[in-house]
């Protein structure tokens, strides 16, 4: 039985046909493969591609005629000088001569699918159009890349057609959906003729004048809908209520639960109008916590029925008390912000001393007992020390938080070896003291060392995988390129030069299989960073920024959820909102670069009455440390003492109630009998 050939099969001439089968091109005798018999077919040459090919050109070949003796007709266009043969594979496009010599060829980083040739009869450059897996057309002139277009569609094949005198070489792509579309190169030239512009007087006064205009519009349409937000924010009633028996994953090891109700009590008003109850109405949750019911559920919202729903922390520590819900339905959008309970977050632990980060409130009144502040952790009176550990946060002991208190210096200390969980204590500590004394005002040294190192580390990490990202592209295509050399000197046959250049071509080989696997380790170590996890521990770091400045009364214009929704790296956002008109700081933004920004925008704000405040207050935690020790020690004392106290009346009361008082003196109770 035959050997069945698979692949592309072109007639060369009368007497050669081309096979390309499998990674190779064959020339073949035509006499060859008429012949009867099993005997094997010899071809004129072979050429090694490295890749399967996927179509095949001969360009300037000889006019078919009827007849395989039939000699060509003098009419018939005369043969070129330098015919060509154009093979396309997967990843290359090779371009031979009918004796099988490389005139050139084409590495391509998509996988290509078709080919066409444009008016080759033109010139001595060959057109060409490759059609390729990414929905891309890509035109070259020899092997000179001339136009690259994004089609709505994969092409399958690509080929030219001439309606009229006025619709001629148009393309054909058949799509993968089996549909065909017509196009055409070139564009109308007065499309892209410049407009006659007329040159007039400008008057930058009444410019200026209108612009403020604009702004003091735009600031007042601003305010408005601050207003209407909260007026739709009013009509939206949350509540959270801790459970009393856990609805957690992980109720067994202390992890709470909570119901979270919303309802919406005058759903009969809307914009001064009356709306339509019994709708169905989606509800999304947007939070760090798991609902159970999901983030986003559709319910038929009635009056005065409110919507339940179970939430709680699971598998990692929620780092933003912060949550939202937005309730979308036919009558409008309403939405509402609240924060979740301190307790179903974390738990009470015990306070540490030592801790690498130290943030300072300085209040002007007494500081309050953390009894007061915090009574569902504790109720013991005269407390100043307390720890707070997130949920799923054991692993990580740096995640503990301590806070103490001085009522000698009126000041509240917290304190930690990591900023992750830092902004929920702070937060939670400023907005209960504000409710507890609302005449008090507080004031922070803020540690800009850390903010601003966090975020250049950030930055230089982005740009660093940018780098290492374009380094082990080229190694890829430096690694395709060898193994496509390997492959072709696999084919050439045996022999001792053989064997050599295959073992310089293997040494290459693992060259650069060594750069690229070093080139991905670099790339996973600095992912690491970038990740989910690395987001989530900035976003933090935002927000205690953010929360020190406000503070300090100084209005900082961004916070956490500059990380959120968006596709750009963090030092383009950051440029953009310190310093919109100056786009070249992106590439040289460091921590030096960003506070002096900071500063200038500050004190900008300052300035033009914005409320910035001023950035010269800011310093370095300067405090008494020698006076809060010794301090904090007597504190300690003071606290084991009555500790102390508190067992030895403990066990006398206990002793009493069981009549052991009389035995420990060395008298026995006296009975008395009855006579």
């Amino acid at each position: 039985m035959a050997k069945k050939i698979i692949g592309n099969i072109w007639h060369l001439n009368f007497n050669f046909r081309l096979i390309a089968s499998g990674t190779s091109l064959r020339s073949v005798r035509y006499v060859s493969l008429t012949a009867i018999g099993t005997k094997r077919v010899n071809a004129e040459w072979i050429l090694p591609l490295g890749d399967i090919a996927v179509q095949m050109f001969v360009l300037n070949t000889l006019p078919m005629s009827s007849s395989p003796t039939e000699e060509p007709s003098s009419s018939s266009s005369p043969i070129p000088a330098q015919p060509s043969i154009l093979v396309l594979c997967k990843r290359a496009l090779h371009c031979v001569t009918h004796g099988g010599n490389p005139r050139f060829t084409i590495r391509l980083q998509t996988v290509a699918l078709c080919l066409t040739v444009l008016s080759h009869w033109k010139d001595a450059h060959i057109p060409l159009c490759i059609g390729t897996a990414t929905k891309t057309v890509l035109f070259y002139s020899d092997t000179r890349l001339i136009w690259s277009g994004q089609l709505p569609f994969t092409p399958q094949q690509i080929g030219t057609c001439t309606f009229s005198e006025s619709l001629r070489s148009m393309l054909a792509l058949l799509s993968d959906e089996g549909n065909l579309f017509i196009g055409y190169l070139g564009t109308e030239p007065s499309l892209f003729r410049m407009p006659v512009t007329e040159s007039r007087f400008i008057d930058f006064e009444s410019r200026k004048k209108e612009l403020r205009e604009f702004e003091e519009i735009i600031w007042r349409s601003t305010k408005k809908s601050k207003e209407g937000d909260q007026q739709q924010q009013s009509i939206v009633d949350v509540r959270v209520d801790i459970d009393q028996h856990s609805a957690s994953f992980n109720a067994t090891d202390g992890v709470p639960s909570a119901t979270l109700t919303v309802s919406v009590p005058n759903l009969e008003e809307d914009n001064g109008g009356p709306t339509t109850t019994n709708v169905p109405s989606t509800m999304c949750f947007k939070s760090e916590l798991f609902c159970v019911q999901g983030n986003q559920w559709t319910r038929t919202l009635q009056k005065s029925v409110p919507i339940s729903a179970t939430i709680f922390c699971h598998e990692r520590s929620v780092l933003d008390p912060k949550c939202q819900i937005c309730i979308l339905s036919p009558n409008g959008i309403r939405f509402a912000n609240f924060c979740v309970p301190l307790s179903l977050i974390c738990r009470e632990v015990n306070a540490q001393r030592q801790a690498n980060i130290k943030i300072s409130l300085d209040s002007t009144k007494t500081a309050l007992d953390l009894s007061a502040v915090f009574p569902e952790f504790t109720q013991t009176k005269e407390r100043n020390s307390l720890g707070f550990q997130p949920f799923f946060g054991e692993q990580r002991q740096n995640l503990t938080v301590s806070l103490f208190v001085s009522t000698k210096m009126n000041r509240y200390r917290i304190q930690s070896d990591s900023c992750d969980f830092l902004y929920v204590i702070l937060s939670c500590l400023v907005e209960r003291v504000h409710q507890l004394q609302p005449d008090v005002q507080l004031r922070c040294p803020i540690p800009m060392h850390l903010f601003l190192g966090e975020i250049a580390k950030f930055i230089e990490a982005e740009n660093q995988f940018e780098q290492l990202e374009k380094e082990a592209c080229r190694v890829s295509v430096q690694m395709r390129h060898v193994e496509t050399v390997f492959l072709s000197a696999t084919k050439c046959g045996d022999g001792e030069q053989q064997n050599n250049q295959l073992t310089n071509i293997g040494t290459l080989l693992n060259y650069t299989h060594r750069e690229l696997a070093n080139s991905l380790d670099k790339i996973a170590n600095v992912q690491q960073m970038l990740s989910k996890g690395g987001r989530h521990s900035l976003r933090s770091l935002l927000n205690l920024m953010n929360a020190l400045f406000k503070i300090n009364g100084l209005n900082l214009p961004f916070d956490g959820s500059l990380l959120d929704g968006t596709d750009q790296k963090l030092s383009e956002r950051i440029a953009q909102l310190l310093s919109p008109a100056d786009v070249q700081l992106v590439a040289d933004l460091n921590s030096a670069e960003i506070g002096r920004l900071l500063a200038e925008l500050l004190e900008k704000g300052d300035d033009s009455g914005g409320g910035g405040g001023k950035l010269g207050g800011i310093a370095e935690e300067d405090e008494d440390e020698a006076a809060e020790e010794e301090e904090n020690e007597e504190n300690v004392k003071r606290e084991e003492e009555r500790e102390q106290r508190e067992l030895q009346e403990a066990i006398a009361k206990s002793e009493q109630s069981l009549g052991l008082a009389e035995l420990r003196s060395g008298s026995l109770p006296v009975k008395h009998h009855l006579d």
